[in-house]
């Protein structure tokens, strides 16, 4: 660990970054937390009223019916429910973290194992697996997919989705120590890399970072892989990347005070930019104006709206929504509370501001139409899904995976996942 041992001293040495928001990676299963108490008592459906940016009391109006589920074609077990949510076969052992499709059909998925595993349209397989663990999967193309592992950056190409090679990047910039975490881009030659490690060998822990650009490849004039000076040479580490071409780049992470106290920290860089805003999250009115300490779940619903679930200093849950009214270029966040039992959304995903699905501990999964948070329920037969949901990714909201521990739903219209 030598690298991080030169980082430890020079850390010392140095004066803090902004001191912003936060985002303590650890995702805790027990938690039953849920976005702006969308809950409520009534975990196996019904609806909720939003409530206003600046907090407020949610008022819960809960329909306790259980959605019909009918049989499959061969009369067996349902594999979908009423509201669409159809259960597909895994490969035993496999939790899944994170998801992605090409849009013509074929789905990439990642595992703790170290699996990357592949839809076909049929079937789910395993089509690459690495020693470590696999973390975050993105592509730009049928054809070019990424995967941010434990042990470095792997790059899948080849003439079909099926037949994709995938190879470790090697020589990636910056220090090699620091393990990747997730992956995300705006098109194949704007991929972005966000790596971290959290020392706590010694009091306030150290956060290291790396923060890498592909730029497309030198031969054909791109810029190869670089390092971005800017975010990594602040002390923070940074967990989460997520992109869009409209909303652009956005990363997630925390920082740490001399007190050890943790700061969320959330980042923009805005399409066609060349430098990242901070967006320091709104602060808990209700409880002395205390700051975001962490970020569990974070994601796009459209170029103008992202959210974020997280706590504050002072253990509130909460939820942030940014808006823009002027196509990505800014944003301005609102905050709302959550109530600390509900369960923990750990990912958001839609196609516009009032079309945002939230997936989350032990099954959680809703919607938000723009007014109203409904309560979804994903079904196996007779039994409702209690597994925890990590990613989600569609094409439309009758066309989207939801993954997790050892469970992949597709909402479909169709019948079948």
């Amino acid at each position: 660990m030598k690298h991080l041992a030169k980082h430890r001293s020079m850390r010392r040495l140095a004066p803090y970054g902004v001191i912003g928001t936060a985002t303590l990676t650890m995702l805790v299963a027990c938690a039953d937390s849920v976005v702006l108490g969308s809950e409520d008592d009534a975990p196996d459906g019904g609806t909720v009223t939003l409530p206003p940016s600046e907090g407020g009391v949610v008022d819960a109006d809960v329909d306790d019916a259980l959605p019909e589920v009918g049989p499959d074609a061969d009369g067996g077990t349902p594999i979908c429910s009423k509201d669409g949510f159809c259960h597909s076969v895994l490969p035993k052992g496999q939790h899944l973290v994170d998801v992605w499709g090409d849009g013509e059909g074929t789905v990439w998925t990642v595992s703790r194992e170290g699996n990357i595993l592949r839809w076909d349209g049929g079937a789910w397989t395993i089509h690459h697996s690495v020693a470590g663990e696999a973390r975050s999967v993105w592509g730009s193309g049928p054809t070019d997919v990424w995967v941010a592992t434990s042990l470095g950056l792997l790059r899948g190409q080849g003439e079909t989705a099926a037949s994709l090679v995938f190879s470790f990047v090697p020589d990636l910039p910056g220090d090699e120590y620091i393990a990747l975490q997730s992956v995300s881009g705006t098109g194949p030659n704007d991929v972005w890399i966000v790596g971290s490690v959290e020392s706590y060998d010694s009091y306030p822990p150290d956060f290291y970072n790396r923060v890498i650009h592909y730029g497309g490849d030198d031969a054909d004039g791109g810029t190869g892989f670089t390092l971005d000076d800017d975010l990594s040479s602040r002390w923070i580490s940074f967990r989460r990347v997520w992109a869009s071409p409209g909303a652009g780049v956005w990363v997630h992470g925390m920082s740490v005070d001399d007190e050890g106290w943790t700061y969320a920290r959330v980042f923009q860089r805005a399409a066609g930019a060349t430098t990242w805003t901070e967006f320091p999250l709104p602060r808990d009115p209700s409880n002395m104006g205390t700051t975001a300490s962490t970020v569990y779940g974070a994601g796009l619903s459209s170029d103008s709206t992202v959210v974020l679930r997280g706590q504050t200093l002072a253990q509130g849950s909460a939820l942030w929504r940014g808006t823009s009214a002027d196509n990505g270029l800014t944003f301005s966040f609102s905050y709302a509370p959550e109530k600390a039992w509900h369960r923990w959304y750990y990912a958001f995903w839609g196609t516009a501001p009032d079309d945002t699905w939230g997936v989350g501990a032990q099954g959680l999964l809703n919607h938000w139409d723009g007014t109203k948070w409904d309560v979804a329920t994903a079904r196996l037969g007779e039994v409702p899904i209690d597994k925890s949901f990590f990613a989600i990714w569609g094409t439309t909201t009758d066309d989207f995976w939801v993954v997790g521990d050892e469970i992949a739903v597709h909402k479909s219209n169709a019948g079948k996942p």
